[in-house]
């Protein structure tokens, strides 16, 4: 690799640079020459960290996309990625992970685990993927929710391991073992199910504007829809001393969200859709809900809110009318 020959130059030259001013009672400077010298080797060990990361990525991807055909296949190469990551890696010997190997065959290979890791290996392409340009992470929203959507769809299947999703995928074994633990992927949701950070980041910032209303709007319902799925599905259920009865009450969690943060969640969606553009919507939207939730604990809140909404229009046209007054006058 081009970096493995230019370095031992490099400090060889920076060595004779050192040699021969070490005898000179004062600091010397460097020359024109030695200055060019010094930014060409720079530039040499720069490209060659850079190609090779790029074939680490390229390894990666391909590594990546053939395991994430089936939860068997994710599933092989997490085997390999924990020998390779916490085994070779940290010295340990090979019959420390054979004896590892053995009790995870017996305990963890089960489908629900091979699934989860599937998911996991999903995002972690999409991950990557985002990496690569990070100005255009928003083109990535549709790949996104489709993802999130197949996890709520296999939430059954996923239930005893749903918390590997919950993961920063790049501190996975997959992204240790193929050295992407370091990987830069900015404002880009680490897990699938940070919910909240994929719509802020990557699903409604392109919407917020009067042509896609509507679009806005059914992205909303579906965030609400997915932050609710996963309370609903993968919550903990209340204790019951009856037969069927656990399986058929919904969890204390998702009782809770429903009655606090739901009606936050909508409260916020027609801000965001009147101050997008839709403002009579909107405006009508937010007196019904006043009036259905006046026992909420920020129904005061969103009675400010509301008022502060429109009394900032009402302070604008007026401050536009006495500016057309003026001119008229003048």
């Amino acid at each position: 690799m081009k970096v493995c020959i230019t370095l031992p130059r490099f400090l060889s030259f920076i060595l004779l640079i050192t040699m021969a001013t070490s005898s000179s009672a004062l600091p010397d400077i460097l020359t024109l020459a030695e200055r060019k010298i010094l930014l060409k080797k720079l530039t040499e060990i720069r490209e060659g960290a850079e190609k090779s990361s790029k074939d680490r990525f390229e390894v990666a991807m391909k590594a990546f996309r053939a395991a994430v055909k089936s939860d068997v296949a994710a599933h092989d190469l997490y085997v390999k990625c924990v020998e390779k990551a916490n085994f070779d890696d940290q010295k340990r010997s090979s019959q420390e992970f054979r004896e590892w190997k053995r009790q995870h065959k017996d305990t963890q290979n089960t489908l629900e685990f091979r699934r989860a890791l599937q998911h996991q290996l999903n995002w972690l392409l999409l991950t990557v993927e985002a990496s690569a340009k990070p100005d255009e992470i928003q083109t990535l929203a549709r790949e996104a929710l489709g993802k999130v959507d197949a996890i709520m769809e296999d939430h059954e299947t996923l239930e005893s391991h749903h918390n590997i999703l919950k993961q920063d995928v790049l501190s996975s074994v997959y992204a240790k073992a193929y050295n992407i633990n370091g990987l830069k992927a900015r404002d880009w949701p680490k897990s699938p199910l940070e919910i909240k950070e994929i719509y802020d980041k990557l699903v409604f910032p392109s919407l917020r504007n009067p042509q896609s209303i509507t679009k806005l709007r059914r992205a909303w319902r579906k965030r609400i829809e997915h932050e609710g799925l996963i309370l609903k599905n993968w919550g903990e259920k209340p204790k019951s001393g009856r037969v069927g009865k656990k399986r058929d009450e919904l969890p204390a969690g998702f009782m809770k969200w429903k009655e606090e943060q739901y009606p936050e969640l909508l409260w916020i969606q027609e801000m965001e859709c009147y101050e997008a553009g839709d403002q009579k919507q909107a405006a009508t939207n937010m007196l019904i809900h006043l009036g259905h939730n006046v026992n909420h604990k920020k129904s005061l809140k969103w009675t400010n809110d509301f008022k502060s909404l429109i009394e900032l229009e009402m302070n604008t046209s007026e401050s536009d009318n006495d500016n057309d007054n003026d001119g008229e006058g003048n």
